[in-house]
């Protein structure tokens, strides 16, 4: 009988290593991961949500002198008429808070006023249809005739006195800012004095930074200021 002669045994075939691969994958996916949620951070803190706000377009105007009453009281050395003196004050502080030149006049709820008593009393302003009242306290001063205050919940802001202040203003400088633009201002309206207006402006700093809100801060004695908010802080100018 013949025998065949023995085959050698198969060597084991050696498995495979897929761990370093996998892992390989796993840390790029998981650096994708990272990179796509930073860059959306990064689009998130530096989207501009007021860019695309709607508004018109302020442009610049031509400068006028602050707006004055079209009379002078008389000369208090030479005929002191004190009643006279706070009508025409307080017509000069209603129309720098309207800005533009319009016929303004005011009266007193007050007979005989001559200084010499402490009184109190309102005198009431009109303008374009609009009217406001300021409270009036006097008191006598020696060696001058008199001294007195008003104060007013109230004023008149006019649609081109809010434009020309802004115009005039450091948001107009084309330097610093751009793309000035204001909501729906009213034509003349009587608003609350210490709180913004409700309609607000937005501007474009050239510095590549977040548009800004203008804020339109009426004043019972002054032109309207302006404030201003930005999307991260709020703060004054």
């Amino acid at each position: 009988m013949s025998q065949q002669p023995l085959l050698p045994a198969a060597a084991p075939v050696a498995k495979r290593r897929r761990r370093p691969l996998r892992i390989a994958i796993i840390a790029v996916v998981a650096i994708a991961i990272v990179c796509g949620g930073l860059q959306l951070i990064t689009n998130m803190v530096n989207r501009d949500a007021w860019e695309d706000r709607e508004g018109q377009p302020v442009k610049a105007v031509q400068v006028v002198p602050t707006p004055t009453p079209t009379w002078k009281p008389s000369n208090m050395f030479v005929d002191p008429q004190p009643l006279q003196e706070i009508r025409h004050t307080l017509e000069s502080r209603l129309l720098r808070s309207a800005g533009i030149a319009k016929p303004v006049t005011s009266t007193c709820a007050v007979k005989d006023f001559d200084g010499r008593a402490p009184a109190s009393f309102t005198c009431t302003l009109r303008y374009e249809g609009q009217q406001v009242e300021y409270a009036v306290l006097t008191r006598p001063k020696p060696p001058q005739l008199f001294e007195w205050e008003a104060d007013s919940q109230q004023t008149v802001v006019t649609r081109d006195g809010i434009l020309a202040a802004l115009s005039r203003s450091t948001f107009g400088d084309k330097s610093a800012y751009t793309d000035l633009r204001c909501e729906d201002l009213p034509a003349v309206a009587v608003v609350p004095v210490g709180k913004p207006l409700g309609p607000v402006c937005y501007a474009k700093p050239t510095k590549k930074m977040k548009t800004i809100r203008v804020l339109v801060q009426p004043s019972d004695d002054s032109a309207v200021s302006f404030g201003t908010e930005t999307q991260d802080k709020n703060y004054d100018t």
